[in-house]
């Protein structure tokens, strides 16, 4: 077998999600969590979320939960044992049954930047490998702009996630930015992006996608790359 090269974007993400686990174990939590009662969680919900122990659980085991989770069901420690199932499940692709940019404005809820460093580490250091294996696959299977989107709004500086996408000039990264800019038309005319989830971040959020563009654009070799990238995403 073929002994994976310690840089490899895919190991470097299991070493991260591995860590996760390892980071919030010690928090447990209780067989039935406090709900709201209106009846939006239901008993099969309940019953789901503890079928089985937290790395075997499903998306659709924790989908309820990763939505409603602290604002109308259990509490931040709660979240926090969850957590490291819902950041492994949640993996950018457009099918997701795990809503990325709902999941993600969840440690925003939590205050995630005043947990302790280990914990706040771990995290970043899952979003951020899942966003470099996400550049190496097809936009069928990765949404650049959904997970750009709920990084953001969990409060992480995406200035960053921007500069590794610039200096990925594999096709399956233009593959990405041609779907980004065909799903963001306004990104280039007044530097704002579609997704809704951004709320008032959508700004900040581009003017680091548009400068790279407004320079790149400038650039034969670029053009070609993009080009043939628009081809072969939107053909």
């Amino acid at each position: 077998m073929r002994k994976m090269a310690r840089d490899d974007p895919s190991t470097a993400l299991a070493v991260a999600i591995n860590g996760g686990y390892r980071a919030f174990g010690r928090y447990s939590t209780k067989m039935r969590l406090e709900a709201c009662t209106c009846g939006c969680v239901t008993a099969d919900d309940h019953a789901r979320l503890h079928s089985r122990p937290l790395r075997e659980l499903t998306a659709d085991d924790i989908e309820t939960y990763a939505s409603k989770a602290m604002t109308t069901w259990g509490d931040e420690d709660d979240f926090r044992h969850f957590l490291p199932r819902i950041l492994e499940l949640v993996t950018g692709d457009p099918g997701d049954e795990i809503c990325n940019e709902i999941a993600l404005s969840k440690l925003s809820y939590a205050g995630w930047r005043g947990w302790p460093q280990r914990e706040q580490d771990a995290v970043e250091s899952v979003l951020w490998e899942r966003w470099r294996v996400g550049l190496t696959l097809a936009p069928s299977e990765f949404a650049a702009d959904a997970w750009l989107c709920g990084v953001s709004i969990a409060g992480v500086d995406t200035a960053r996630y921007v500069d590794a996408w610039r200096n990925c000039m594999t096709d399956t990264a233009f593959d990405h930015l041609a779907a980004f800019i065909g799903s963001n038309h306004k990104l280039m005319t007044s530097g704002t992006l579609s997704n809704a989830f951004y709320f008032d971040q959508g700004i900040r959020v581009a003017a680091p996608l548009r400068e790279w563009l407004g320079t790149a654009m400038a650039d034969d070799a670029f053009q070609e790359q993009l080009a043939a990238a628009y081809e072969r995403t939107w053909s």
